[in-house]
């Protein structure tokens, strides 16, 4: 109950989401769809930070990966649910299409489910019926929802990889809006900073 608390605590209600990203030594995500750069250590850091929570990208973004990560929920925002479940069934087959009414599974098995979200609206909806108190959700990407809810983060893990690198998506600014609270390196290829809201 104490660790529920001190979550809730934490999670602002207006800053429901962290965000974690990658970006390289010019400002790249992203190049046709999929990460420029092989940085197994990276990897590894952000399974480690975000398995067993939520993880909320585009379509693109999700589509790129071929199949939901393992041990983590999905929530994917997509114009078309419907289309997405009609015309890419390989990705989407795990996944249910919020409704209003939508309520979470009664399946013991289904500790981990994926949701298709069109909206904004439907993804405070999702958050107020099924947002458990000890799961965060991570923003992922791509560059359109870094932009539209980076403001609604309360906190943003940053990797620099130290790598220049071509690349047709880039990330956003966010210098304006966050604070450096701690940078540290662990690893040879990157350094990892964390940020947080200002208040």
């Amino acid at each position: 109950m104490a660790k529920e608390n001190r979550l809730r605590e934490e999670r602002p209600a207006d800053r429901p989401f962290q965000a974690i990203v990658a970006v390289s030594k010019n400002n790249v995500i992203g190049n046709g769809g999929k990460i420029p750069w092989h940085v197994p250590d990276d990897f590894r850091w952000f399974k480690k930070k975000t398995l067993g929570h939520i993880v909320l990208m585009g379509r693109v973004t999700f589509e790129s990966l071929k199949r939901p990560l393992a041990d983590r929920s999905h929530l994917v925002l997509t114009s078309r649910p419907g289309d997405r479940r009609q015309n890419a069934p390989e990705h989407y087959r795990q996944f249910h299409e919020w409704s209003e009414g939508s309520s979470p599974s009664s399946n013991p098995n289904d500790s981990f489910e994926h949701w298709l979200l069109s909206s904004r609206e439907q993804l405070d909806a999702w958050l107020k019926t099924f947002l458990p108190p000890d799961r965060s959700v991570y923003l992922c990407g791509g560059k359109k929802v870094y932009e539209q809810f980076l403001p609604r983060c309360s906190d943003l893990f940053l990797s620099r990889i130290e790598l220049e690198v071509e690349g047709d998506c880039t990330f956003p600014p966010y210098e304006d809006q966050f604070e450096l609270k701690k940078r540290w390196r662990q690893y040879e290829s990157f350094q990892i900073e964390h940020y947080c809201h200002r208040a």
